[in-house]
């Protein structure tokens, strides 16, 4: 057999009398190359397809007694054998709707040399509809004569046959075919015939990520369960192809959905589809959500979108008030904007949506919109404006414009300067701000991939920064729709209110950080809005407020002011999280100016009752080296060991006599014991309440000996 791209298709359908009124009422048929042999000999099975012309007054037609016909050259290939009957087979009389027999039968056989016919018989009872959508009407095999000779099935001139009751439309008024009407699909590697795949790598003739090479149509209704890369894609008129949640497509050449053809990314709880590629079309993204009513931040997959915004099973309406449930964060006045009607078009910002009655009311959800979706490059823009008190001042809300994911950590090495290297997304589950470094790791559930549909915060500090987005920045990999592991070094606080809301603020050491802002390694605090969520945060010299604080490179002892803020006059508990991030030979105290205490996180949760009055700037943070028991170097001739409120000095081979002082964590002196003998140990007690770091300093004539302990 000569090679499929030489094949020519044609079909001609044969119909019965039409009158003049009615002539231009038309239907399409097509040919559609299903499986051919491995070799220039064997056998090639072609599927007859027909619809509905889309041009036509009326949408479908009714089909009945049908004779389709192709011409064919009888030295090249043999007369076809039926393989397979769609639609049209014959049904019992029970099968019926209306009890009665449909179609007496299909056969193929030569009516006149050199020609092939299908014929279908109709007798009564309810005929089969036809639409726009292509319907199938039979698969026939063709067996090769001549294997040096092209096969070649030419169109029939309607002429020159007499021509039988074809088919009518829902007025009973007969159908005329769309003479010429074709499609040559023998030139595609993959194709997917209506009933199958063939030509790719993966199970059952499927593409997988290897067939990037390969131009793929598909010429029916499917779903694609695992991801695939193709080379040219196009989804037929009419047939659609759905790809499943957790898995995606690749279109490295290019891609076409072809009149009512449809593409759509679906998504479930398990997860969401995704696709890559320049597609010309719409497609159809889907993203599921779960919860209860919530305002949530959300982006769109698509270029455009009009101010008529509408998602399924969401209403939408606009102009604010009590009634608006759809807004947009204005970054160059630090205020929501309420999406009037007729008024806006997508721009690149994000949207908040409230997504809960009268709206809707019922959970889970799935998102649906369908445009030309996202590709390339897309230049966004960063505002700043500073209110001195806003928390969301430099703050931006940016959709994220893919139907893909976004690699953040990719992202982050474009971005300049002026802009803060954290991102943080809305988490409505746990009424924070979810925000991620690529350094530090991640709060409250934040991760480093940005999901279709989620819309996120990053900060400028100055006004008219360029955002930069690209193919580039894009990923496969997924996440939730929001947990990207700690890094070691990180200390992570979490506290958490007795009514179930909680914050996290997170400490660590580089050696590049500075104890002031530095964009890279910090990331300021972006506050929630919700007055039962707590907020957890520390700040430097200059009262900078921060969610991740990147601070210089750790040696004994290091001290973090924390703030803490809550609307809420309960109780609350701060406890570490990742816990074996931490240093065995490090401890971590948190001291409440409050109470006076000195709690051990290391050891158990701190649990404190919290007032309105009390001051935001509560509690710092004492990360020590070497505080349990004894502190002592290794050639240091003394050791001094702290027990149930006892100092005990061992002066080891030291000679003569010693003064002994002991200051608190403000520098006052709290004990001091003059010319002690250094013969023998020498203990001594301090009254404490509550458990204290204190350092005891030695001096045995010009020697300093300095221990820090807890009591």
């Amino acid at each position: 057999m000569k090679a499929i791209q030489k094949i020519v298709i044609i079909l001609l359908v044969f119909f019965g009398g039409v009158s003049n009124m009615h002539a231009q009422q038309k239907f399409d048929a097509r040919l559609v190359l299903v499986s051919d042999a491995a070799s220039n000999s064997g056998d090639f099975d072609v599927r007859v397809d027909i619809r509905n012309n889309p041009s036509n007054s009326n949408s479908s037609f009714d089909l009945e007694t049908a004779n389709i016909r192709f011409n064919f050259d009888e030295t090249v290939i043999d007369v076809p054998t039926l393989q397979t009957a769609h639609n049209f087979n014959s049904f019992s009389s029970s099968s019926g709707p209306n009890g009665f027999t449909v179609y007496d039968n299909m056969t193929v056989n030569e009516p006149v040399g050199g020609v092939a016919g299908i014929n279908i018989s109709f007798s009564t009872g309810d005929r089969t509809t036809v639409d726009t959508n292509w319907t199938q009407v039979a698969t026939l095999r063709f067996t090769i004569q001549d294997a040096s000779k092209d096969e070649v099935l030419t169109l029939r001139d309607a002429s020159a046959v007499p021509r039988s009751e074809m088919s009518r439309d829902s007025s009973g008024t007969p159908v005329s075919m769309n003479v010429g009407d074709y499609t040559n699909y023998a030139s595609y590697d993959i194709v997917y015939t209506g009933t199958g795949w063939i030509g790719g790598n993966g199970a059952n003739g499927k593409p997988n990520a290897t067939d990037n090479l390969k131009d793929a149509i598909v010429l029916g209704k499917t779903t694609l369960t695992n991801s695939a890369s193709v080379n040219d894609l196009i989804i037929d008129d009419g047939c659609s192809l759905t790809i499943g949640p957790g898995s995606y497509i690749d279109v490295q050449g290019a891609g076409t959905v072809q009149g009512a053809g449809k593409l759509i990314l679906d998504a479930d709880a398990s997860g969401y589809a995704q696709l890559s590629g320049a597609i010309t079309g719409n497609v159809t993204v889907r993203q599921h959500i779960s919860g209860t009513t919530e305002w949530r931040n959300i982006g769109l997959p698509v270029d455009a979108i009009a101010d008529s915004l509408t998602f399924n099973g969401i209403n939408f309406t606009y102009g604010g008030g009590t009634t608006g449930n759809l807004y947009v964060f204005n970054a160059a006045t630090s205020k929501w904007d309420s999406v009037a009607s007729g008024t806006h078009a997508f721009d690149g910002r994000g949207y908040s949506a409230y997504m809960g009655p009268p709206h809707f009311s019922t959970f889970p959800i799935t998102l649906e919109v369908t445009g030309t979706v996202g590709n390339g490059t897309k230049n966004l823009n960063l505002d700043f404006f500073n209110t001195n008190t806003a928390s969301f001042d430099g703050w931006n809300l940016i959709s994220n414009p893919y139907p893909s994911n976004l690699d953040w950590d990719v992202l982050n090495d474009n971005l300049s300067a002026n802009t803060n290297a954290t991102v943080a997304v809305w988490n409505p589950s746990a009424g924070q701000y979810a925000d991620y470094n690529e350094i530090a790791g991640a709060n409250n559930g934040g991760q480093q991939y940005i999901a279709p549909f989620q819309a996120f915060w990053i900060k400028a500090t100055v006004d008219d920064q360029a955002l930069p987005l690209t193919n580039s920045d894009r990923t496969f990999t997924t996440g939730s729709f929001f947990k990207k592991p700690a890094k070691p070094e990180v200390l992570r606080l979490e506290v958490e209110g007795t009514n179930g809301w909680s914050d996290q603020t997170s400490v660590y050491f580089h050696t590049l950080a500075s104890a002031g802002y530095d964009r890279e390694y910090d990331s300021e605090k972006l506050k929630s809005p919700m007055s039962e969520v707590p907020t957890l945060f520390s700040y430097d010299n200059n009262y900078n407020e921060y969610s991740i604080n990147g601070l210089p490179e750790f040696a004994k002892e290091t001290r973090v002011e924390i703030g803490f803020t809550s609307e809420q006059n309960i109780g609350y508990s701060i406890k570490k999280v990742d816990a074996d991030a931490i240093d065995n030979a490090i401890d971590v105290f948190v001291e409440d100016h409050v109470t006076g205490a000195f709690h051990n996180i290391k050891v158990a949760d701190y649990n404190f009752t919290h007032s309105t009055n009390y001051v935001e700037n509560r509690f710092t943070l004492h990360i020590i080296k070497n505080t349990i028991g004894v502190e002592e170097e290794v050639n240091e001739p003394l050791r001094i060991v702290a027990f149930d409120n006892h100092v005990n000095i061992d002066f080891g081979s030291l000679q003569g006599r010693a003064d002994i002082e002991v200051f608190n964590l403000s520098g006052q002196l709290v004990y001091d014991k003059s010319d002690v003998k250094t013969d023998s140990d020498f203990s001594f007690r301090l009254r404490t309440k509550i458990p204290t770091l204190y350092t005891v300093r030695v001096l045995v004539g010009s020697n300093e000996y300095t221990k820090k302990v807890i009591l």
